[in-house]
């Protein structure tokens, strides 16, 4: 193990609950498959990653030694299937003293979600506990609260309420003929917040010797594929008339972003980079993806869902971001597909971006960090005016 899985272990194996969050790439799995078997109580592991990951994961644990018995299951599983979550109980209840693990804990940072209600049950059921995420925290602190809570209640010991008022300050927006919504405009007593968490996490970051480069490419819509989106755009707003929820603005969005996925000159410009073996082509919709992988069969190409997390591909060390995402873990976790240990080239990052206002809201999602329904929710109104003003 390198000197910071180390550490980790030396922290960890004397508590029944903790918190790896370390960036990706650093090796958390092998962290945890260590910390198992530093258990010697221990006589079951359940180990819960997101589905797609799950094939790679079990490759992963045979090479990093996990000597416990083990069973995986996928965390939308969890969620969706109660036979699973059935299954998932009657495995906890049979072992004496098991262990569980939930791999990308950021998953059930949603409280009112079901497979965060469920992931609570399962934890109610095992002696020792583990989360394991390289971004924790993907909007603000408030997605901190039930990871904690998965660990042990004992640890931040309040409610989701009084968490919020004592570690977030907020104000409230109001909204014609609807109800105000609640926002995070900052933090407070984070060091308080820090000292509470600390004793049960262990941080730390990829340090490589290895370059990322960053180069944004430009493409522009031709008269007939700007004609066909303003067309779009226009019936799509006249579609929804005056009712612009959440709901109804986040479907014209991503209409509209579906729409222009396939533009020419996009294709022109990822030819002109060269994608080859070492190429990872990230694309958000399924018909862009296709048509990416018949233009260029030598690159890798994945959409977010299934590519951006929990794959080792340090065979590559070029991405390029076909579409771009409204999700900052989506991006921050794509990124870290071939800048991770085990690399041994500089990585290289080209962003695609177009003469589109869309364009320009999915960078202010991203450099925010926050969620695209938490930005319409704050500014709902301005993304429809920016709309229809958008020039011809």
């Amino acid at each position: 193990m390198t000197p910071q899985q180390q550490k980790a272990v030396a922290k960890l194996r004397r508590l029944k609950v903790g918190a790896l969050f370390c960036e990706c790439g650093t090796g958390k799995t092998q962290m945890a498959a260590t910390l198992a078997n530093e258990v010697k109580k221990c006589d079951s592991v359940v180990w819960v990653c997101p589905l797609r990951t799950a094939d790679n994961l079990r490759k992963e644990l045979d090479e990093c030694g996990l000597e416990k018995p083990v069973t995986i299951y996928g965390i939308e599983s969890i969620g969706q299937s109660d036979r699973v979550y059935m299954e998932a109980v009657a495995t906890l209840e049979k072992a004496k003293h098991a262990f569980l693990i939930c791999d990308e804990s950021l998953k059930i940072k949603n409280g009112i979600a079901k497979r965060t209600r469920r992931m609570m049950e399962l934890a109610k059921r095992s002696e020792f506990r583990l989360i394991l995420n390289g971004t924790p925290v993907s909007r603000n602190i408030l997605d901190l609260y039930h990871q904690m809570r998965f660990l042990s209640p004992r640890i931040l010991d309040m409610t989701w309420a009084a968490y919020r008022r004592r570690y977030c300050v907020t104000k409230d927006i109001k909204r014609p003929y609807k109800r105000p919504i609640t926002v995070v405009t900052g933090y407070a007593n984070v060091d308080n917040l820090l000292s509470v968490v600390g004793p049960y996490v262990y941080e730390c970051r990829l340090n490589l010797s290895l370059a990322k480069r960053y180069e944004t490419r430009h493409w522009y819509m031709s008269v007939e594929e700007r004609n066909a989106y303003i067309d779009l755009k226009n019936e799509l707003l006249d579609a929804y008339a005056d009712d612009y929820g959440e709901v109804q603005i986040v479907a014209i969005l991503a209409k509209l972003h579906h729409a222009y996925c396939c533009c020419e000159d996009k294709f022109d410009r990822v030819a002109e980079i060269g994608p080859d073996e070492r190429t990872i082509i990230f694309c958000r919709f399924v018909r862009a993806a296709a048509e990416c992988q018949r233009r260029f069969p030598k690159a890798l190409v994945l959409t977010y869902g299934k590519g951006a997390f929990g794959l080792n591909l340090q065979r590559c060390n070029r991405v390029v971001f076909f579409d771009k995402t409204w999700d900052y873990a989506f991006r921050e976790q794509s990124e870290a597909r071939i800048y991770r240990n085990g690399q041994q080239n500089d990585c290289e990052y080209y962003d695609l971006t177009g003469d589109v206002g869309m364009e320009e809201l999915f960078d202010r999602c991203i450099d925010k960090k926050v969620r695209l329904v938490e930005y319409i929710k704050a500014n709902g109104a301005e993304i429809i005016e920016n709309l229809r003003k958008e020039k011809k």
